[in-house]
């Protein structure tokens, strides 16, 4: 059950997914995190949150009940980390478990929250775990993913980004007017000078510099004034 309060909504907006096998209670927790401004995928499976995140990287947080099924909460930590993706994870649960709680924090879980859930520690948790994402070890990574993008030719970048957008290799050729075996080759490329080795990874590359450019943009300073 999700308890309501009045707080107000909040600035900027971050890209939330939260799964929950509960409907009702993914559908109370989606309008609040959406009535503070964000925007807001849920999902009932964590086996469907998986197969979206894999052309999708590019979400702030995570908000994942620990009694999943068939993968849990837990187990959904260590599935995102072996997609190469840095993703916060906040865990929620029936009731306070301090074996539960601790084992989810070992797993590398942001935090851990009860229900019934206190929605204005939930706010605070998810600024948190974003805050984190932006802190200053995140931009230094966040700019030399820019600097590794910057070694791609123009032709790749344009690739890149249509692969962002979620489109196919068979779209992306006739998108470019290239071959699609052209378009594989471009990927692999890409893949090769980025040290990468999935489409997750190649991707959340790509989200990393344009957020961490963003955060600079937003502190009024540029790639190499890093505070």
């Amino acid at each position: 059950m999700v308890q309501k309060n009045s707080s107000e909504p909040s600035t900027p907006s971050y890209k939330i997914a939260i799964v929950e096998d509960d409907r009702d209670l993914l559908d109370g927790m989606s309008k609040y995190v959406k009535s503070l401004g964000h925007r807001v995928r849920g999902f009932t499976s964590p086996v469907d949150f998986l197969g979206a995140l894999e052309w999708t990287p590019s979400i702030d947080c995570v908000i994942a009940d620990v009694r999943l099924h068939p993968i849990s909460g837990v187990e959904l930590i260590d599935r995102i980390a072996k997609l190469g993706l840095s993703i916060p994870v906040v865990l929620i649960t029936g009731f306070a478990d301090v074996e539960t709680a601790v084992k989810a924090m070992k797993a590398g879980a942001f935090d851990f929250i009860s229900k019934p859930l206190d929605l204005d520690r939930l706010q605070s948790i998810v600024e948190n775990a974003v805050a984190s994402r932006r802190s200053l070890p995140f931009l230094s990574e966040a700019l030399s993913d820019s600097r590794k993008l910057s070694e791609l030719t123009a032709r790749q970048k344009q690739v890149l980004d249509l692969v962002c957008e979620g489109m196919t290799s068979k779209e992306i050729a006739l998108a470019l007017d290239m071959s699609f075996r052209t378009v594989e080759t471009h990927r692999a490329t890409m893949m090769s000078k980025l040290g990468v080795t999935s489409l997750a990874q190649l991707i959340q590359i790509k989200m990393n510099a344009d957020l961490g450019l963003k955060v600079l943009a937003d502190r009024g300073l540029g790639p190499g004034q890093v505070p």
